[in-house]
């Protein structure tokens, strides 16, 4: 594991997620930063997608909190997991 700093640039309202969206979004951070090289985004490959467009070398990671979720609902919907659920899902959700 390497450990970065990270300092949080900018945040965004939206009403709808399209890659369109999530261009114009980058567009704008662009006027305010050179390059950043890490966007921590949830799921949606709408925003991978418009950002990447504007910023072609960027790294995109998934935040944890929206992966812990889509495992709960994963693990809730499937029956053959909750044998499992209680110690596993326990440890993400705390």
């Amino acid at each position: 594991i390497v450990h970065t700093w990270c300092e949080p640039v900018g945040f965004f309202l939206h009403l709808k997620q399209t890659t369109d969206t999530f261009h114009c979004m980058a567009q704008i951070l662009k006027k305010f930063v050179s390059d950043p090289i890490l966007f921590v985004t949830d799921f949606q490959r709408a925003i991978g997608n418009g950002f990447k467009e504007v910023f072609p070398n960027c790294r995109l990671i998934h935040c944890f909190n929206h992966l812990r979720k889509s495992v709960q609902r994963y693990v809730d919907d499937h029956p053959e997991f909750q044998v499992i659920k209680n110690n596993w899902v326990d440890f993400l959700v705390g």
